[in-house]
């Protein structure tokens, strides 16, 4: 889509759903520039209380330049909305205005499945296993567990350039960048 498009922000919400390893719209939509850290976006999941890091490679920081950041990295939120006692209910109508736009834009390029913001993270790891990446590895990379529970205790995390590596990898075919 063109700069110009009224769907643009929600194309470019929708890459980076995808870009960032498949992030939660909630922790996306939470993300401020505090969570840069050392050229990694570094966030506990809301869902969880996991810890994500990942890397900022160029196309993420491309789409992240189409934002002004203010409270927020894509500066959607005023300090109002993210008070307390009004965050989940803006968080609520925005997922929900962000939904709507992603439906017409899946409408609009002829998408077999409706285009939600969830979409981008089941598609994440489809395309990663579709790539014969590991389910242990893209469990790592959307902050699963994997395997065993218990072997899982002893098994130390995926080196994070390994799944830096295959984030990489999954954003090539999409973006049709050469191997």
């Amino acid at each position: 889509l063109s700069k110009k498009h009224p769907d643009y922000l929600y194309w470019n919400i929708g890459k980076l759903l995808f870009m960032l390893r498949g992030i939660n719209i909630t922790d996306l939509l939470l993300l401020s520039e505090k969570n840069i850290v050392d050229n990694r976006i570094v966030y506990k999941r809301a869902k969880t209380g996991k810890v994500y890091s990942i890397a900022i490679n160029q196309y993420i920081e491309e789409v992240l330049r189409d934002f002004t950041p203010n409270e927020t990295l894509l500066g959607l939120f005023d300090q109002n909305q993210l008070k307390r006692e009004n965050r989940t209910q803006a968080l609520h109508q925005k997922r929900k205005l962000i939904n709507q736009h992603m439906r017409k834009i899946g409408q609009n390029i002829g998408a077999k499945e409706t285009l939600t913001t969830y979409v981008f993270r089941y598609s994440y790891a489809n395309i990663a296993k579709q790539l014969g990446y590991s389910k242990d590895l893209i469990a790592e990379a959307l902050g699963h567990e994997y395997g065993n529970s218990v072997t899982g205790i002893y098994l130390e995390p995926f080196d994070l350039d390994e799944v830096d590596i295959m984030n990489l990898n999954l954003l090539k075919p999409i973006l049709f960048l050469k191997q």
